[in-house]
């Protein structure tokens, strides 16, 4: 082992491992501890958190050592993809009290990301990173990355002005604090904010991010926030700024190895080639990116969605229904409300298309309801047309023409390519209803779904 650790670039890996097999224990902590930094400061989250994972798996690890290797442990997590076992890990420490006040603080509020992001789950997590929070108050540019996590109006049932009040919040506890990270962090997600939102001052926000700081974490951080970029350009329709996003976000990822970014990059990736037309060869692709989704289903939305959408193409309803439903119908106020929506004005299609005039009905206006309760309008893009057909086709013009009122109204001056042209389909079909005429659902893929 000695002649290991005299090598120029000691193999910290084994050493953690001869040390173990000794009985050395604090040469064991030490090699171990080394060796996940090392990996962590390489890109390799993966190897990061194995390495801890499997020291705090172990029950001879002493009680002092614990605490800071939970800590690290559930900052790689963070980044990383894989969650289920950190997740396990982390609420058996939680459940302990050797923690202090704020360092369980710490912990939690990276549960509560965890939960939330990799699990795909904002029901558990959300409710964590709140009660992270409390536990955080003499922490304020920490509690900062959980305000600013509490923003993002994609998750939840609060609505935007509430998503706004965390925003301001989060950014007004990082406005003097000395901490490029934690800064980049909360930039981040105002930039995705503003973007996801339709807002006209989106790209000078992320003009902003920080993306040449030498420093990894903060490079990491900016790679997260072109990936969620991506999936808010791509959802407002700026087809051709989503790419761009996707092209920076990939090279920052792979270089900073943040692993979940880099998936919900390729996820969402699938999602825009649905919507611009590049349909050969879709289903394949959709398909075989989930197959490696096995522990983080909930965060592969995108994938359930165009492959639901696809089976809707070829009249495969039963197969549309299910992926709708693995889009997050199954639950849509603990899912990304975006892609439940465009999940929402499927399922309507589906019923328009096989007659079934009440479950559209029914469906449009849950659907619709949980737009309006976020106030996001500019999310409706692939909901609102399907929507006022609905409602026109059943006989309730006026509830059709309240809508498309409201959805222009909500839409106004906001940068949404997509929402504009909905509201021209949802006008459209509130004109062939009065006409008398029927509004087919569609019959093939197009941009608009």
């Amino acid at each position: 082992m000695a002649a290991l650790a005299a090598t120029d670039a000691p193999p910290l890996v084994q050493l953690a491992f001869h040390a173990r097999q000794a009985g050395d224990t604090d040469a064991w902590v030490r090699h171990g501890t080394a060796a996940a930094q090392q990996a962590a400061a390489l890109g390799d989250t993966a190897l990061a958190v194995e390495v801890v994972e499997g020291m705090l798996d172990d029950p001879d690890l002493p009680v002092r050592d614990r605490g800071p290797l939970v800590l690290m442990l559930s900052r790689f997590a963070a980044t990383g993809l894989s969650h289920q076992r950190v997740v396990r890990l982390l609420r058996q420490v939680l459940r302990g009290d050797f923690l202090s006040r704020d360092v369980r603080g710490e912990v939690r509020l990276n549960l509560g990301v965890v939960l939330s992001n990799q699990a795909g789950d904002a029901a558990a997590g959300r409710p964590e990173i709140m009660a992270a929070l409390a536990e955080l108050d003499d922490r304020p540019t920490l509690a900062a990355r959980g305000w600013a996590s509490m923003a993002m109006p994609e998750w939840g049932a609060e609505s935007l002005a509430e998503h706004a009040e965390w925003m301001a919040r989060a950014e007004a506890l990082v406005a003097t604090a000395d901490n490029p990270e934690l800064s980049a962090a909360v930039l981040a997600n105002r930039a995705s904010f503003e973007m996801t939102t339709g807002s006209p001052g989106a790209f000078d926000v992320a003009a902003r991010l920080p993306v040449d700081d030498p420093r990894t974490g903060v490079r990491r951080e900016v790679a997260r926030a072109y990936c969620n970029l991506h999936d808010s350009a791509t959802t407002v329709g700026l087809y051709a700024a989503a790419e761009r996003f996707a092209r920076e976000g990939r090279r920052l990822a792979l270089e900073t190895g943040a692993q979940y970014p880099a998936f919900l990059l390729d996820a969402s990736a699938i999602r825009r080639e649905w919507l611009t037309g590049r349909w050969e060869g879709l289903r394949d692709r959709a398909a075989s990116l989930g197959e490696s989704a096995t522990e983080t289903p909930l965060i592969a939305v995108d994938l359930w969605l165009v492959l639901g959408l696809l089976a809707l193409a070829t009249g495969e309803w039963e197969e549309a229904v299910s992926q709708f439903h693995r889009a997050g119908l199954d639950a849509p106020e603990a899912r990304n409300v975006p892609v439940v929506t465009a999940a929402a004005g499927g399922l309507v299609d589906l019923h328009l298309a096989r007659g079934a005039m009440d479950e559209a009905v029914a469906e449009a206006g849950r659907a619709v309801a949980l737009l309006r309760r976020k106030g996001v309008w500019v999310w409706g893009a692939s909901l609102v047309p399907s929507a006022v057909a609905a409602f026109a086709r059943a006989g309730r013009m006026e509830t059709a023409e309240e809508l498309v009122d409201e959805y222009a109204a909500g839409i106004a001056g906001r940068v949404a390519p997509a929402a504009h042209a909905a509201l021209d389909a949802a006008r459209g079909a509130l004109a062939a209803a009065g006409r008398g005429t029927p509004t087919p659902p569609p019959s093939s893929p197009g941009p608009g779904r």
